[in-house]
């Protein structure tokens, strides 16, 4: 039997993808209250932990997409994600119900029974559980595929559902960011990645470096511009509006 050696950089990926998630997640759903005394670029820097938050959620997905699109399908594999969300599920529903809120909500109870997004699971993990079962699908129609017209597809997926979604917000597009469809998305570009590795080798990693930390800076002013824009609520009631675009489905 062939043991499968694990990448120690794929698993420090891992970690900084989750630990990015946790901080991105800790800014976006904190109640701030910040005084009139707290500068723009005090709030930005706040607002802009949110940057973490997707590109955590992003990371992980293309590190899903990198390793399935040369695997097979496990049953195995389904249930252990399934159990192991629906256990969580559980545990934060009770300790919620009679630790915090100290009542028992049977709507909650009925949501998280039938793993409702909108209960005690998170939504990332229904959409990857979707994404999961229709993997081996997808990956067959990805192999299919010539290296010109994965990359074409590619660019099409990135142009309308990341570009013109991000800027335009145009609901017929039909994903926020949080749903299998993005899931997908992400997916396939870890696919594409694996399957053109040689190609990116060689792309020089001071570049790499420079193109992360060109994104961190627009993304960050982004939120600045954003802040300042909507100062006091003046545009925008939704306290999020700084996260425009820096949303899950941004191209940054």
């Amino acid at each position: 039997m062939v043991q499968r050696v694990r990448d120690s950089r794929i698993e420090v990926l891992r970690i900084i993808s989750m630990l990015f998630i946790i901080i991105g997640h800790f800014a976006w759903q904190t109640q701030w209250h910040f005084s009139e005394s707290d500068s723009t670029m005090h709030v930005s820097l706040v607002h802009s932990l949110w940057i973490g938050g997707k590109l955590g959620v992003d990371l992980f997905v293309l590190i899903s997409g990198y390793f399935l699109i040369k695997s097979t399908f496990k049953i195995r594999s389904l249930i252990s994600v399934w159990f192991t969300a629906y256990v969580y599920g559980w545990i934060i529903f009770l300790i919620n119900s009679f630790f915090i809120q100290q009542s028992f909500s049977i709507k909650d109870l009925i949501k998280t029974v039938f793993m409702s997004a909108s209960g005690y699971l998170n939504w990332f993990v229904t959409a990857y559980i979707i994404m999961y079962i229709l993997s081996p699908f997808i990956n067959k129609l990805l192999l299919s595929l010539s290296k010109v017209d994965f990359s074409i597809l590619l660019i099409i997926l990135i142009l309308f559902f990341s570009i013109f979604k991000t800027l335009f917000n145009n609901p017929s597009i039909g994903t926020g960011g949080d749903d299998a469809i993005w899931i997908i998305i992400v997916y396939i570009m870890g696919a594409y990645l694996r399957l053109n590795i040689e190609v990116f080798k060689k792309i020089k990693f001071k570049w790499l470096i420079s193109g992360l930390l060109v994104s961190l800076i627009v993304s960050f002013v982004s939120v600045f511009i954003l802040d300042i824009y909507n100062k006091n609520g003046t545009v925008s009631a939704n306290p999020r509006f700084y996260g425009k675009f820096i949303g899950g489905t941004s191209p940054l």
